[in-house]
């Protein structure tokens, strides 16, 4: 026979983390209507239990505050308080603060948003995204040495990592440091030849020369690798138009057309479809 306690309903301050994690979840998975209540509710609930660390609860809350409209005004909120916990782990830190940064770039408060991204950078400075967000941060509000310092600093500090030598590189040939992005790019490839992303950028440096050929035998290994990605295809029939091969210039352009997904990709290719004399 089973005893009075076995029969009792678990209170929600001993439910596990993960459990009130997955309830909140299946919550919102309905009409937009029950969302912000869905939300008041497990906000309240969390804020009353006893858990020693709500940094995920918060964390999950202040993401979808980001997602829907309707609470959207809370996300400010649920990100401070995530913030409180504290977070378990330094990239968790980096994690919050990043957010906090990129909602004080949204609501155009760049000493807000600074003040949280450089805290984010000397909680982790090995967060590749902390970088990307100063990037954002450099573009809206700094200036161009404020751009190259980062991207010097990003190839210094990270000198393992693929993707910081290939963002390091594609922001110093932005900025006109031809030499250093060179470099960067190059040491990229070198860190790993099979990311698709550090390939077709790498290619780009052949292509910059006018070496064509070379740039074709990468990018079709960018497109091997990945068939659906938008700027492999839409190099390749750059290339090949470099090579005055028409026909597979219009073979990769027709490609690169079924996969556009914004107005800017839907421009290059209209113009070079003029430039192949495709109408």
């Amino acid at each position: 026979m089973l005893s009075v306690y076995s029969r009792r309903i678990i209170p929600v301050s001993i439910l596990p983390v993960v459990i009130v994690s997955l309830i909140l979840t299946g919550s919102m998975i309905g009409s937009n209507n029950s969302i912000a209540k869905s939300t008041d509710r497990f906000a309240e609930i969390i804020e009353v239990s006893q858990f020693n660390n709500l940094f995920k609860e918060y964390n999950l809350l202040n993401a979808y505050a980001k997602d829907h409209p309707e609470i959207r005004r809370r996300q400010l909120e649920f990100a401070l308080k995530a913030l409180e916990q504290p977070p378990p782990k330094k990239s968790d830190s980096s994690l919050i603060l990043n957010k906090l940064g990129e909602y004080y770039m949204t609501v155009n408060k760049p000493a807000e948003a600074e003040h949280y991204l450089n805290l984010s950078l000397a909680a982790d400075q090995y967060n590749i995204f902390t970088y990307h967000y100063l990037i954002n941060f450099a573009r809206s509000y700094g200036t161009q040495d404020d751009l190259l310092s980062l991207a010097a600093t990003m190839a210094d500090r990270l000198p393992t990592s693929a993707k910081a030598q290939m963002d390091a590189g594609v922001l110093f040939m932005q900025l006109n440091q031809s030499e250093r992005g060179r470099a960067c790019l190059e040491k990229a490839y070198m860190l790993d030849s099979n990311d698709v992303f550090v390939i077709v950028n790498y290619a780009n440096l052949y292509m910059q020369d006018k070496n064509y050929p070379e740039a074709v035998r990468l990018l079709l290994r960018a497109v091997d690798i990945n068939p659906d990605y938008f700027k492999a295809n839409y190099n390749l029939a750059l290339a090949y138009t470099g090579m005055r091969d028409r026909s597979s210039a219009l073979q990769y352009l027709n490609r690169a057309s079924a996969l556009t997904s914004n107005q800017s990709e839907r421009k290059q290719l209209e113009n070079l479809k003029r430039t192949l004399g495709e109408n």
